[in-house]
C-alpha cells in the first residue's frame, strides 16, 4: 500500500477525536513512538466496543494512554476500563488526554506488572486488549481466559437444557433425545493479525496485536 493510498483511506474513511489526533501527535514525537497503534486500528477497536456493548473491559499496556483513550471514548458513561502498566512517565503523558476528554473516571489505571494486576482481579470483563511486552503475550492471553465473562447471555443455549430461571418443561416432545451435557469449553488460541505495512513512513515494529473476546468467546 502505498502512501498515497494509505492517507485517502485515512482521509475517506477516518472519524478522528481531535483529542485522539492530538495525543496521537504528541506520542509521535516519542523515542518509542513505533510502538503506538494505528488511528485505523482503534477506530476499528471502537467499533468492535460498541458492537458487543462493552461496558468493562481490560488493557495491559497503556505506554502513552492512546488506546485507553479510545476505548473509555467507546465505553458508556458507566463504563471502565482496567489499565496495566508499569511506567508512571509514559502514562503520565495521557492523563491530561483523558481529563480534557471527560473519561479519566473511567479508567482505572494500575501501574504494576501486568501479570500480578492480572492474578489480583476477579472480573468479570467484556473486552480486553493486550499490546504489552511480547515475551508475556502468552501468559496474558492464559490469564484473560481465566477471568469470567460479563456478558452470559452470549452463552449459547443449547435446546432441551433446564437453565437457572426457566420452569421445567412438563413432558418432552416426542422423539427428542436425552440432552447431553455441555461439553468443556473450547481451549482458544491467540488469534494474530499479520504484519502489515501501511506505507514507507507507517511502519509497525509490533506487527500485530491480540483483542480478546471475552463477550463473545463463547458465541
Amino acid at each position: 500500500m502505498t502512501g498515497a493510498l494509505c492517507d485517502y483511506l485515512r482521509e475517506a474513511s477516518l472519524r478522528d477525536h481531535p483529542l485522539l489526533a492530538r495525543l496521537r501527535a504528541e506520542t509521535a514525537s516519542h523515542p518509542r513512538a513505533i510502538m503506538q497503534i494505528t488511528p485505523e486500528q482503534g477506530q476499528f477497536m471502537q467499533l468492535l466496543l460498541r458492537l458487543t456493548g462493552a461496558r468493562r473491559t481490560l488493557e495491559i499496556g497503556v505506554f502513552t494512554g492512546y488506546s485507553a483513550l479510545i476505548t473509555a471514548l467507546a465505553l458508556p458513561e458507566d463504563g471502565q476500563v482496567v489499565a496495566c502498566d508499569i511506567s508512571d512517565e509514559w502514562t503520565s503523558l495521557g492523563r491530561p488526554y483523558w481529563h480534557e476528554a471527560g473519561v479519566a473516571h473511567k479508567i482505572d489505571l494500575r501501574l504494576a506488572p501486568a501479570l500480578d494486576t492480572l492474578n489480583s482481579l476477579t472480573g468479570p470483563f467484556d473486552f480486553a486488549f493486550i499490546d504489552a511486552d511480547k515475551i508475556n503475550y502468552d501468559a496474558y492471553y492464559e490469564r484473560c481466559l481465566q477471568l469470567p465473562l460479563a456478558r452470559r447471555r452470549h452463552q449459547p443455549r443449547q435446546a432441551g437444557r433446564r437453565y437457572p430461571g426457566h420452569p421445567r418443561p412438563q413432558q418432552k416432545a416426542p422423539g427428542r433425545p436425552p440432552h447431553r451435557p455441555l461439553a468443556a469449553p473450547h481451549r482458544r488460541r491467540p488469534y494474530r493479525l499479520p504484519n502489515m505495512s501501511l506505507s514507507a513512513d507507517v511502519t509497525r515494529a509490533a506487527g500485530f496485536f491480540r483483542i480478546c473476546f471475552s463477550s463473545c468467546a463463547t458465541m
